[in-house]
């Protein structure tokens, strides 16, 4: 599968976008993203920066905001917005966070799914995405309490390796990824996995996530938050 690509706003018009049925009423990448930035405007946010990924021949987007919401000392506020013109996905919005050191994004929840492109699903999903941008204060404070408990978790000496294998048993991670998390966590400073943390093990999977990301982003966003909730969970 042909990874996904970074493009300009400018370059979203230009996308192609099946002709609508009377079953299907695909809406186009601009015109999601419009929506969004509206609502995230008329709340008093603030975006600082976006990142437009799409793949399948431009019929597919998955969009980053960044916001100006702090979570936590860390960590700042992201929302990334799927869409799909070919049928294949429904419009989904995210609900994130990108880390200051790394610089990368992870998702904890999907705060907007399975809305299809049906012919009446436009003033819908408009209400959805409202509804949810009317939140991402509350969210970003849901967040900040679950990243502090995951950093109050210190971990004994052999847990790290017994929770990575942990995450493949849940399915969280495929088997496949055990030696690069493996190798992502074993990477850091034998001083640093003194007293070291939940929270530093999910940074690990989440490094390790990020290389497929930015080429499957729609697929990579729901295992973030997949891995979110595990982590949150224990």
């Amino acid at each position: 599968m042909q990874p996904a690509i970074e493009i300009k706003r400018c370059a979203l018009n230009a996308l192609p976008v099946e002709a609508a049925s009377e079953t299907w009423n695909p809406v186009s990448h601009l015109s999601v993203l419009q929506t969004l930035e509206s609502s995230i405007k008329t709340s008093g946010i603030k975006i600082t920066n976006e990142t437009l990924l799409v793949s399948k021949a431009g019929n597919r987007l998955f969009a980053i905001l960044e916001l100006n919401i702090k979570v936590g000392q860390t960590e700042s506020l992201v929302v990334g917005i799927r869409n799909s013109h070919d049928k294949s996905f429904s419009m989904g919005l995210y609900c994130g966070t990108r880390t200051r050191v790394s610089k990368c994004f992870s998702f904890a929840i999907e705060v907007v799914s399975r809305r299809r492109h049906t012919p009446n699903a436009d003033s819908r999903y408009a209400e959805e995405i409202d509804s949810a941008v009317k939140r991402l204060k509350s969210l970003a404070d849901d967040e900040a309490d679950q990243i502090r408990a995951l950093k109050k978790r210190v971990f004994s000496v052999c847990e790290p390796e017994a929770l990575i294998v942990h995450a493949a048993e849940a399915s969280v991670i495929p088997w496949r990824y055990v030696p690069k998390v493996l190798a992502q966590w074993r990477s850091a400073s034998p001083k640093r996995h003194r007293g070291s943390t939940q929270y530093d093990m999910y940074q690990a999977f989440i490094q390790v996530l990020t290389e497929r990301f930015r080429r499957s982003p729609i697929e990579v966003a729901a295992e973030f938050v997949t891995l979110h909730s595990f982590f949150t969970s224990q």
